[in-house]
């Protein structure tokens, strides 16, 4: 094994900031290598393209602010947070001392009863999310939530990549998000102009798929009919958004993996309302 002595450096290091990190009173609860490792995942862009400055997956994560730097300080011989020199606004971001340091919390096998699977890391943010969502709440005068230095659009979005378009949301997450006002939040919280939310199709496929959950498996037809003017309405947006900016050679193909209307109360079977047809406009 050409990698044992220093697997064994790597797993005595790794061990000892676990029980050092877990030991603190205000951390107890917390799995440490389930954090790291998130952080791990979140640095190489392997959910959805997409990767978070730290301190704003603090906040996804439920952590304090700066808990990256309490999570690393006993790991500074191997892994370090600064900023990115490719930005030249403040982003944060996960450094590795030494590339084989990364591989050996990506290899089973090297790390053994170290080893946390991505998917474990995906279930544990899609709960912390469906947490932070659920907790929300908009003041009397103002329609925007405040998350300090996250931006509202994050957690809808994170929790569209991170439960792989709401296909591993447990029935528990999706009736919790049902049952506290979770589509309007979801609405409330997304810009209508961020280019990240209208460049990608994954928040009207976990809509559409939390819809048919709500409706077929679930049995809660007025659930899912509550979610269906937000999913028509952000699938529309989607789909305007690439018709006016892009060639048709580009958005077609893109558009082809867009889920289809769901149609609403009052319309027929070829998406005209029975009465007031332009009322809606229809989304092949």
């Amino acid at each position: 094994m050409p990698f044992a002595a220093l697997d064994a450096l790597y797993a005595g290091i790794l061990s000892a900031a676990k029980e050092s990190y877990e030991a603190v009173d205000t951390n107890r609860g917390r799995n440490f290598l389930l954090l790291l490792r998130a952080y791990h995942i979140n640095h190489d862009y392997r959910v959805g393209g997409r990767r978070w400055a730290a301190h704003e997956f603090d906040e996804i994560l439920n952590l304090e602010r700066n808990g990256h730097e309490v999570l690393v300080s006993d790991l500074h011989s191997l892994v370090v947070f600064h900023q990115d020199s490719k930005f030249s606004q403040v982003f944060i971001e996960m450094h590795f001392y030494h590339r084989s340091f990364s591989e050996f919390l990506d290899s089973e096998t090297r790390s053994k009863n170290l080893f946390i699977t991505e998917t474990q890391v995906k279930a544990y943010i899609s709960e912390a999310l469906v947490q932070v969502i659920n907790q929300v709440s908009f003041e009397p005068s103002s329609t925007r939530a405040a998350f300090g230095t996250l931006s509202q659009e994050n957690p809808v979005v994170a929790l569209a990549l991170y439960s792989d378009e709401g296909k591993t949301l447990s029935d528990q997450q999706i009736l919790a998000l049902a049952h506290n006002d979770g589509w309007r939040k979801f609405d409330q919280m997304l810009s209508k102009t961020w280019h990240f939310a209208l460049y990608h199709i994954e928040l009207p496929a976990m809509l559409f798929f939390i819809m048919q959950r709500l409706k077929n498996e679930l049995e809660e037809p007025g659930l899912a009919d509550a979610l269906k003017p937000y999913y028509n309405e952000w699938r529309k947006l989607i789909k305007n958004y690439f018709m006016e900016n892009y060639q048709e050679k580009d958005w077609s193909e893109f558009l082809s993996g867009l889920p289809p209307e769901e149609l609403e109360e009052g319309e027929t079977e070829k998406g005209e309302e029975f009465q007031d047809s332009s009322a809606h406009e229809v989304l092949c």
